[in-house]
């Protein structure tokens, strides 16, 4: 079997153990209390390489995000400190010695993606902020 072929059919367990490895990366870079150009080049590289083989909307927001900060070749103070805001929120934060690993938040939906209603099937699985299941299936 080629590599192509063996990507395939492991592509959840890959993609799996991508976001896990990113959300250790992430807890790395921001372990310091912030982020620098030569970390977000770090973070760019490790995205280019795991692009390639992902379909994770994840790994191409933060891509695309990364690419942004570094178009004028400058990731300045506001950029990396929006990066940082980021990282942190997808690694959960800051842990205290002894605490469980808290649930993390995706930046997905920063900014708001449009949301398309007519024609569309959503599936609704989780704990929502907004309320029970049944309240999200009637405002959809």
């Amino acid at each position: 079997m080629d590599e192509q072929t063996l990507n395939r059919l492991n592509a959840d367990r890959l993609q799996s153990r991508q976001v896990d490895e990113l959300i250790g990366l992430a807890r790395g870079l921001i372990a310091d209390g912030s982020i620098n150009h030569a970390e977000v080049e770090f973070l760019e590289k490790w995205l280019v390489t795991n692009l390639s083989v992902s379909q994770q909307p994840l790994i191409a927001t933060l891509y695309n995000r990364v690419g942004t900060i570094l178009a004028d070749g400058v990731a300045d103070l506001e950029e990396c400190d929006d990066l940082f805001a980021a990282l942190s929120a997808f690694t959960a934060g800051d842990a205290t010695l002894g605490e469980a690993a808290k649930s993390t938040s995706l930046p997905l939906c920063q900014p708001a993606p449009p949301i398309i209603f007519d024609g569309k099937t959503f599936c609704f699985t989780g704990t929502f902020s907004f309320g029970q299941r049944k309240h999200c299936e009637e405002a959809v």
